[in-house]
């Protein structure tokens, strides 16, 4: 259960037992146990709020600026963000993700959530893109815990208006509503889908931080965790098996995830469970898996080309869009995603591919001279497009 006005008191109620309960004496002592248990909880809010979130971390003044602890250790991180800001922090995590520390996103989301608690939404003018735009997921994420969901449909459609000049960051941070709707809604993804309705626009990109998140998240059995969902099977194409019609494509956007998770990095066995989805759903299954290929080899654009040769030639080109994008997330990623379609042979399939990222280029930046870099590294016969 959860609170809709004062979202941060939540719980779960566990049925025990199977005895059935006669007479009115007694049910009226059960309802009595509930409604005492009920009043236990808002009785604890200042206890509550006294132990959540960043109010029982450490701030270390002395933080480095080119501190690696705040990779794990969550006094740190708080600490950096603190003294450093948001901006820095993702620079630095970005930064440590390129040394090997791993893929950052689930430390940018904590970092998003402790943004939320030390400055407010308005850190979402701070977020990048970097770290697949965490930021954004863990400060949506948060907002939600924090708010609940009274004025719901008010506050869904002004949480990202401090983005709206910057359509690619834009759809991001409304991606990230999906993140924290499912989040909120203790992870029963039909009610969070039917909640990001409630925007008047980009509702797409809601659906796909919903479908993420269930995908990230550990599935009931899978051990101790702070989220659970019940939306993940050994079935591959679970749940989009069961959604309704008008999210199935946002979720096999998102699938092939789920699918690695069980097959491993065997993208030929993605690729065949891919040709079992509906015709009407498979273009999005193949974009998916480039993606998810990129995910993997981002900074080996040869592994992923190669990757995407388990496609069906009909779908390959799918699979290599899915990549390159992936590649060409934020500024950094334009030398790998040149050099990725420099690689390609087919004349059809490079002309798509640089197509692609020209048109990506102009979502993640406005900076003429990071445009200028850009066109000046494509292959000649594209330069002139790039430069348009």
């Amino acid at each position: 259960m959860h609170d809709h006005i004062q979202a941060e008191i939540s719980g779960v109620i566990t049925v025990t037992g199977t005895s059935t309960i006669k007479g009115a004496d007694k049910e009226a002592g059960f309802w009595n146990k509930i409604k005492k248990f009920f009043i236990s909880l808002f009785k604890s809010k200042k206890k509550i709020e006294e132990n959540s979130n960043i109010k029982s971390l450490i701030y270390n003044k002395d933080i480095n600026k080119e501190s690696d602890a705040i990779w794990q250790n969550d006094n740190e991180l708080f600490s950096y963000l603190k003294k450093y800001g948001v901006t820095q922090t993702y620079i630095q995590l970005d930064s440590l993700s390129k040394q090997g520390f791993g893929d950052c996103h689930q430390t940018a989301h904590k970092a998003g959530r402790m943004s939320l608690d030390i400055f407010g939404t308005s850190a979402l003018k701070e977020c990048s893109l970097v770290c697949h735009s965490g930021c954004y997921h863990g400060i949506t994420e948060a907002y939600f815990k924090k708010i609940g969901s009274d004025n719901l449909k008010e506050n869904l459609n002004n949480i990202c208006t401090d983005t709206i000049n910057k359509p690619f960051h834009y759809l991001n941070c409304v991606h990230g509503i999906g993140h924290g709707l499912l989040s909120w809604t203790n992870y029963e993804v039909p009610e969070a889908l039917e909640m990001c309705d409630l925007l008047s626009e980009n509702k797409g990109a809601c659906f796909t931080g919903i479908f993420m998140e269930n995908v990230i998240t550990k599935a009931v059995g899978e051990g101790a965790d702070e989220h659970v969902t019940k939306y993940k099977s050994d079935d591959p194409q679970f749940p989009c098996t069961i959604v309704n019609v008008k999210y199935k494509n946002s979720c096999y956007f998102y699938q092939t995830s789920r699918m690695i998770q069980i097959f491993g990095a065997d993208f030929k066995k993605v690729a065949e469970e891919c040709l079992k989805v509906s015709e009407k759903y498979r273009d999005q299954c193949f974009k998916s898996m480039g993606r998810d290929i990129s995910g993997l080899y981002r900074l080996t654009p040869e592994r992923s080309v190669q990757e995407c040769n388990n496609s069906p030639k009909k779908y390959r080109h799918l699979c290599l869009n899915g990549a390159v994008q992936d590649a060409l997330w934020d500024i950094s990623g334009s030398d790998n995603s040149i050099k990725f379609c420099t690689l390609l042979t087919d004349a059809t399939e490079k002309k798509l591919c640089y197509e692609t990222i020209i048109n990506r280029l102009n979502l993640i930046t406005n900076k003429q001279d990071e445009k200028d870099y850009f066109c000046s590294k494509v292959e000649k016969e594209f330069e002139t497009q790039c430069r348009l």
